[in-house]
C-alpha cells in the first residue's frame, strides 16, 4: 500500500511539473506573440506617418506648382493687355499723324489774307496807313497787330484779338475751338495753362516756315496768331 501511494506521489509531482513548464511554454509564447502584434503596430504606425509626409509633400508641390503656374498665366495676361494697349496707342498714333499729315499737304496759314514774311508796304496797300505805331508793332483800323522784324518792314507776326477776320478755312475769334479740328485737323502742338484756363493749339505750315496759332479761353477762341518760325 505504502509502495502504492509513493508511486501516486511521485507521478502527481512529474504531472505537476510538466504542467507548471507548458503554463511557463504558453505564457512567453503570448508575450512573445504580444511583442510581435506591438512591433508590428508600431511599424505600421511608422508607414502610416511615412506615407501621410509624403502626401503633405506631394501637396506642397502641387500647391507650389499651381501658384507657378498662376503666377505665369498672370504676368501672360498682363503682357498682352500691354502689348494691346501699345498696339491701340501706336495704331491712334498712326491714324493721328497721317489725319496731320493730309491736313498740313493742303495747309497755309495767312490770316487777314496776308502771310508773315511780307513787306509793310504791301500791308498800308491792303489796310490804309495803320493807326498806331510802336517800334516794331503796327496796328491796323481793323483791329489787326503786326510785329514787324527788328530793324526791316518784313512782317514777322500777324494778331488777331477781334472777330471778323478770319482764316481762309473760316475761323475766326469768337468761334468755338471745337471748329479747329474740321478746320485744320489735329494740332501739330498743344500747350494748356492751367492757371489761365487758356489752351493754345498750334498748326505749322506745309513748309514748317510759318504757324498759325489759336488760343482758346472757356472753349473760346480769344486770339489768333500767324507768324514765322524761328
Amino acid at each position: 500500500m505504502k509502495k502504492i501511494l509513493a508511486m501516486f506521489l511521485f507521478a502527481s509531482m512529474i504531472l505537476s511539473g510538466c504542467g507548471n513548464d507548458t503554463a511557463n511554454d504558453a505564457k512567453q509564447n503570448v508575450e512573445q506573440k504580444a511583442e510581435e502584434v506591438k512591433q508590428d503596430a508600431k511599424d505600421t504606425a511608422a508607414q502610416v506617418e511615412q506615407k501621410a509626409e509624403e502626401v503633405k509633400q506631394d501637396a506642397k508641390n502641387t500647391a507650389a506648382k499651381v501658384e507657378n503656374k498662376a503666377n505665369e498665366i498672370q504676368q501672360d495676361a498682363a503682357k498682352a493687355v500691354d502689348n494691346a494697349e501699345n498696339t491701340v496707342a501706336q495704331t491712334a498714333m498712326n491714324i493721328l499723324d497721317a489725319a496731320k499729315s493730309i491736313f498740313k499737304d493742303s495747309r497755309e496759314v495767312p490770316l487777314a489774307g496776308v502771310l508773315p514774311g511780307i513787306t509793310l508796304d504791301k500791308l498800308v496797300q491792303a489796310f490804309g496807313e495803320p493807326v498806331s505805331r510802336d517800334g516794331d508793332e503796327v496796328t491796323f483800323s481793323n483791329g489787326m497787330e503786326v510785329e514787324l522784324q527788328d530793324n526791316t518792314n518784313n512782317v514777322e507776326k500777324i494778331v488777331i484779338r477781334t472777330p471778323g477776320i478770319s482764316t481762309p478755312e473760316g475761323v475766326a475769334v469768337g468761334m468755338n475751338e471745337g471748329i479747329l479740328n474740321t478746320a485744320y485737323g489735329p494740332a501739330d502742338k498743344v500747350d494748356v495753362d492751367r492757371d489761365d484756363g487758356e489752351v493754345e493749339y498750334k498748326y505749322f505750315s506745309k513748309d514748317n516756315k510759318k504757324s498759325i496759332q489759336f488760343t482758346s479761353h472757356a472753349g473760346t477762341i480769344s486770339k489768333i496768331e500767324s507768324e514765322l518760325r524761328d
